[in-house]
């Protein structure tokens, strides 16, 4: 666009210096305001482009004055008033506007390189020169008749672009408001700017929603005009390959293999009896792999259930203990809840089956990962525990040292001499309790469970050595916790200290609370959720009368302060504590049970 009306008169061109016979003609760029503007469209109708910038009137405006800087305006739906412009950037730029005038194309045409007279075709009629260069079409043409009329078309340059306008912003969302009635109203009352007709707009204040309210749009949907860059590019670990049928294909080469190792519930109705079809065959596994699977079905045979650290400390050689996830799924399978979780079993082997297979039950706590996080602080109290294991023996629990390179223990890798004598008993369930107890009395496991969480805290804690004369009074509670015996699970203030007060109400909790099973597949073979409770289920067996209110209540608020271990098992005291102090003793007691208790203290006093 140009502020000059008069026709383009030609600077007359200089001829060629004498010393360069081949130099291009000089020509004079004459001095015109002239102002670019990309539009982002593919202009077909000038007078609609010229719409979409607001009109002849503001395109007038983008010449302003020397020294402004005016902003162009496109809008993508001209007319429309909740539409917002996209704003355009103004630079600086030195490029030459040039005038190209090339033959008239006439339509005739004639064999290429043959000196015959021009015949005109049929249905070939010339076009326009309008139609010819007002599309893409149009500079292709330009660039062929160019080449094709060599020294018959002219350049004249017309000016100097100095200012050119782009449109880089993101556009606004459009809400269509076509059939919206309270806009009909704006658009015929307001939008004309006519006094007359804006006192004639009215309010509809009447209450209450009505069918098919009209929802009024913002005046704008997003703030961000200038588009994110991303930097999308292809991961370098991609390649292509071909395949066995010869397509291309691509692959990550840094994608680990899959393990596919077979995870059942606790309440399966049988054990996997071998490997999974899919796997690949052993024979094209590596080496290392292939002689770790032999020395793993070996260990099996020995010992039909392991954990894997357990299997990692003996099997995995010095930096390649990644090797030994992959291999599990040709040898076992794991249950993913229940007495046995997270160990590999022996494919055939039931636990459930036999009571021998109770010392392979297994036990996870939850470690505090504050104390994990100071570990590295000095620590006078007490030896400090190591992070990773040093020896084969980190999976062994004797007491005295904890090595955090895992959270499960066997009862056969308990060899802490108080817990040991707990856990070799003869006094056994005569049904496996598939669910949290296995084969051990609930007030055998609550009792293991509380005394070895103890004994945990205290060597992160770096206290030094537990004792086990701590723990005499709590390891002499009942192996059976019910109805019947819940009162002897009870130690008087007078006659225990406040810890072992707090460890006798998490025997009990564990004990009688009601139970949770994570991440156990539901009937419809979807995922149950972690906070379930099994109410009516049949997990409340032993014998304890819990109200459905007062049980859930309190396992919300355990779980919210973050007492409850992986297994769902509370480990807690001090809220069990605090309702002794109000005359409730432990978790869904009935009222016959607070009455038994009130009468021990007394006797007691």
């Amino acid at each position: 666009m140009s502020s000059d009306l008069p026709n383009i008169q030609a600077a007359a061109s200089q001829p060629p210096r004498p010393s360069d016979p081949s130099a291009a003609p000089w020509y004079n760029v004459p001095q015109r305001a002239i102002v670019n503007v990309e539009h982002i469209c593919i202009i077909q109708n000038v007078e609609r482009a010229i719409d979409t910038l607001g009109g002849i009137a503001k395109v007038q405006q983008l010449l302003g004055d020397e020294g402004t800087s005016p902003v162009a305006q496109l809008y993508l739906h001209p007319g429309d008033r909740m539409c917002n412009p996209i704003l355009s950037k103004n630079v600086g730029t030195n490029n030459i506007l040039l005038q190209v005038t090339v033959p008239k194309r006439t339509g005739r045409k004639r064999k290429r390189g043959s000196l015959e007279p021009y015949q005109d075709a049929v249905g070939n009629e010339p076009k326009a020169p309008d139609e010819m260069i007002s599309t893409a079409e149009g500079a292709q043409y330009l660039l062929h008749s160019t080449s094709a009329n060599v020294g018959k078309y002219r350049i004249r340059p017309v000016g100097l672009i100095e200012q050119t306008h782009r449109f880089r912003g993101l556009p606004d969302f459009v809400w269509s408001t076509t059939n919206s009635p309270f806009m009909q109203k704006m658009r015929e009352h307001i939008y004309p700017l006519d006094y007359e007709k804006m006192k004639s707009f009215k309010f509809d204040l009447s209450r209450g929603p009505k069918p098919g309210m009209d929802l009024i749009p913002p005046p704008s949907f997003t703030r961000l005009l200038i588009p994110f860059n991303y930097g999308y590019h292809q991961n370098p670990a991609v390649r292509r390959m071909v395949d066995a049928f010869g397509n291309v294909t691509t692959f990550n080469t840094q994608v680990a293999n899959k393990i596919l190792t077979q995870m059942v519930t606790y309440d399966v109705e049988s054990v996997p009896a071998g490997p999974r079809d899919d796997l690949e065959p052993i024979d094209i596994l590596e080496p290392l792999k292939h002689d770790l699977i032999e020395r793993l079905r070996q260990l099996l045979e020995e010992r039909p259930i392991w954990t894997r650290r357990a299997i990692g400390n003996r099997l995995a050689a010095p930096g390649r203990e990644w090797n030994t996830k992959h291999i599990y799924q040709y040898a076992g399978y794991m249950f993913r809840s229940g007495p046995w979780r997270d160990a590999v079993v022996k494919f055939g082997v039931d636990p459930r089956s036999d009571p021998k297979y109770r010392i392979y039950q297994t036990m996870t706590f939850q470690i505090d990962e504050k104390q994990v996080e100071d570990l590295e602080m000095p620590n006078p109290g007490g030896q400090k525990p190591s992070r990773k294991a040093k020896n084969s023996l980190s999976h062994l629990f004797d007491g005295k040292t904890v090595v955090l390179d895992g959270k499960v223990w066997q009862v056969c890798d308990v060899v802490d001499p108080l817990l040991k004598s707990l856990l070799d008993t003869d006094d056994l369930r005569d049904e496996c309790h598939i669910k949290t107890d296995g084969w051990y009395h609930n007030g055998t496991w609550a009792k293991v469970r509380v005394i070895m969480k103890a004994k945990l805290a205290k060597i992160l804690a770096g206290e030094g050595e537990p004792n086990d004369m701590d723990y005499e009074k709590i390891a002499a509670l009942p192996e059976t916790i019910d109805k019947d015996t819940r009162l002897l699970a009870v130690l008087s203030n007078k006659k225990a200290t406040k810890r072992e007060v707090q460890w006798a109400a998490d025997v009990r909790t564990i004990a009688s609370a009601p139970q949770r099973v994570h991440r156990a597949e539901g009937d419809d073979g979807g995922q149950r959720s972690r906070t379930e409770l099994e109410m009516g289920d049949g997990v409340i067996d032993r014998g304890t009368d819990i109200d459905p209110g007062l049980a859930y209540t309190i396992t919300q608020e355990v779980e919210r302060s973050g007492l409850l271990d992986n297994d769902g098992d509370a480990a807690i005291g001090d809220m069990d504590e605090e309702m002794e102090d109000d005359g409730i003793v432990g978790f869904g007691n009935s009222d016959e049970d607070m009455e038994g208790d009130s009468s021990a203290e007394e006797e007691d006093d």
